[in-house]
């Protein structure tokens, strides 16, 4: 047994201080190609799987297959199956999510503030997450694989078609802030877009405005948790 006295500061600074960071990835951590046109994309993957893919499966897929609420996030996966319906053609909800997968898999590279922003979620915070808009099931790890980004420095990733509710919306940073076990007020989201990552305010959190291609804005975020 040690004859040491405690690190009562240490101990001290982990119970007063709380920093809980929530991190964008689209335009954030990462750069993904854009495709020119989604819907051919997709057309071109359930084709290459077997599917018939009618050429009215594009005003179909541009559509909306369900009538819900624009915050909520339906999965691309089963809005491309009722599409495929819609013109015709039954496909298993497995084939189109691989499809999807497929058509989605684009090159992607971290941004020039990732290393700085993971470098301070290391340093600085109590516990952290990626929150990403993103409905295809499984894309955000696998965006992160291309990247080489390693997702086991987040406490959590997820996605909001894993929480049923996109950016802005309030609910989704209340969602992530449980899932951390934090309160929402103690929540610093990261991100580039102040119209869906400046959500965050309106549920009672903080928002760090990053823009990848200038070296300063870290600062922001240094200057936040420190």
């Amino acid at each position: 047994m040690s004859n040491e006295p405690p690190n009562t500061f240490k101990f001290s600074f982990i119970d007063e201080t709380v920093v809980v960071l929530s991190v964008d990835l689209f335009g954030t951590l990462v750069s993904a190609a854009s495709r020119r046109s989604p819907g051919e994309a997709v057309a071109y993957a359930l084709r290459a799987r077997g599917h018939e893919v009618p050429p009215s499966f594009l005003s179909a897929y541009r559509s909306h297959q369900f009538d819900v609420h624009p915050a909520l996030e339906v999965p691309l996966q089963h809005h491309v199956r009722a599409a495929l319906q819609s013109v015709g053609t039954e496909a298993s909800i497995q084939s189109v999510h691989a499809a999807l997968l497929k058509a989605f898999d684009v090159p992607v590279s971290p941004t020039p503030l990732a290393d700085p922003i993971l470098q301070i979620i290391g340093e600085a915070s109590t516990r952290s997450a990626i929150l990403s808009n993103c409905s295809l099931t499984g894309l955000v790890p696998q965006t992160l694989a291309r990247a080489g980004l390693n997702p086991t420095g987040f406490d959590v990733v997820v996605s909001s078609v894993d929480i049923g509710v996109r950016k802005p919306d309030p609910r989704s940073f209340r969602a992530v802030a449980g899932l951390l076990g934090a309160d929402v007020t103690d929540v610093i989201h990261v991100g580039d877009s102040p119209r869906t990552d400046g959500g965050v305010v309106t549920a009672g959190g903080r928002f760090v405005q990053i823009d990848p291609m200038d070296p300063t804005s870290i600062e922001k975020l240094q200057e936040e948790v420190t």
